[in-house]
């Protein structure tokens, strides 16, 4: 490999890749973690709602403070941790476009209300099938793990909410962003516990910001009216990111399909 070719990936990495696949590396050992003891405490006999989750008040309370510290980080104060997408709705990253209005808040949020009602009819049903009994609440609690992996999984690799719902661009573009926390900490709703109404809270805050910017300052929210939000300004490299791992699995692929072709032509050359 050239040595330009090496800058050129190094170049690639960004903090703000590095910093998600960090979060996606620490909310799946605690996803790992929690099954493991759930599973553990269950053959033991221990009927409590989160097994020895509760009996191990080091690891439980240790989770509930890893998510609240991200919120605290990446969406509460004002710092540049995260993608700017999760930050546009500031006015101090906010660069009007010359020459342009304000956008039409009803165009931004095209395919926001199904994505809405969507999410909430999925858990909802989730929260009825606990209620009556025919789910363990535990099964909320890993859900909301779950949920935690697929955000990253979205932004890393592939976010089937933009691709089908949404149709923007990119992430930072992206009109929920911000909707994460509050869409990850839905599950939580059905599990009274006073961590669990901790994360609610915060993620609650977290969106009411988020909306009441929207629809305070919408020209915030486009790369038509913000030229923060213009492929041009754009400094962390997610999208390109996740097209060079999408190119690298179809070239694995095909490469991985060659052989079996090259079988089946001398098979047919034989016959």
């Amino acid at each position: 490999m050239s040595i330009k070719a090496c800058k050129s990936k190094t170049e690639r990495r960004t903090r703000q890749i590095v910093l998600h696949y960090l979060r996606l590396s620490v909310r799946l050992c605690l996803f790992l973690a929690a099954a493991f003891f759930y599973v553990s405490a269950r053959i033991g006999g221990d009927a409590r709602r989160f097994g020895i989750l509760e009996a191990t008040p080091l690891f439980f309370h240790g989770l509930f403070a890893w998510f609240l510290l991200e919120m605290l980080l990446f969406r509460i104060l004002p710092t540049s941790l995260d993608s700017l997408g999760s930050r546009k709705q500031r006015g101090a990253f906010y660069l009007p476009r010359q020459g342009s209005g304000v956008p039409s808040r009803r165009l931004l949020s095209k395919g926001v209300p199904a994505v809405a009602a969507v999410w909430i009819a999925f858990n909802a049903l989730l929260g009825i099938l606990c209620l009556t009994g025919i789910l363990d609440e535990a099964w909320l609690f890993f859900v909301f793990l779950g949920y935690s992996i697929c955000d990253s999984v979205c932004i890393l690799f592939y976010c089937p909410i933009r691709r089908w719902f949404l149709k923007n661009r990119c992430c930072t573009s992206c009109r929920i962003y911000n909707w994460d926390y509050a869409m990850m900490c839905t599950p939580l709703l059905f599990l009274p516990h006073p961590l669990t109404y901790l994360l609610v809270g915060a993620s609650l805050l977290i969106l009411a910001e988020w909306e009441i910017s929207f629809l305070r300052h919408p020209e915030r929210f486009s790369p038509d009216t913000n030229d923060s939000l213009r492929c041009s300004a754009c400094t962390e490299r997610l999208c390109s990111h996740s097209r060079e791992l999408a190119s690298y699995l179809k070239t694995y692929v095909k490469k991985a399909k060659a052989p079996e072709k090259k079988c089946d032509a001398r098979a047919q050359e034989e016959k």
